[in-house]
């Protein structure tokens, strides 16, 4: 397995996604569904296929029930429940947490999570 860390790595833009700053791939990213795509083909190029990834989304703008994410269920956050399940997890090596939200993004990076933050207007 080959260690990396997306969060250094990779930024989004609303039609772009680079990689160590260089241009990957070029195309309209209208939701977190294409992204996780391209993160994918991302991994593959990179030749890191065979390490499985687990790709939380998590909105912060969420209209029926706001800020559930970090609601707190059993004494920790829902976000929480979430990462340490994939963590427990034997068939994921690396747990990351997609989110516009910086407090989401904290409290993930808190339970072992790697981040990668994404521009708001694609977290709808």
């Amino acid at each position: 397995m080959v260690p990396i860390s997306m969060a250094a790595m990779v930024q989004v833009s609303s039609d772009i996604l680079f990689f160590d700053g260089k241009l990957l791939l070029s195309i309209e990213l209208k939701d977190s569904k294409i992204i996780s795509v391209c993160l994918l083909l991302l991994l593959i190029k990179k030749g890191l296929a065979m390490t499985t990834i687990a790709i939380i989304p998590a909105r912060g703008g969420s209209k029926g029930f706001p800020r559930k994410n970090i609601r707190l269920l059993a004494g920790k956050p829902l976000i929480a429940h979430s990462i340490e399940d994939a963590q427990e997890s034997t068939s994921v090596d690396q747990v990351y947490v997609s989110t516009d939200d910086t407090e989401i993004a904290s409290i993930s990076a808190e339970y072992g999570a790697k981040i990668i933050q994404r521009p708001a207007d694609l977290a709808n």
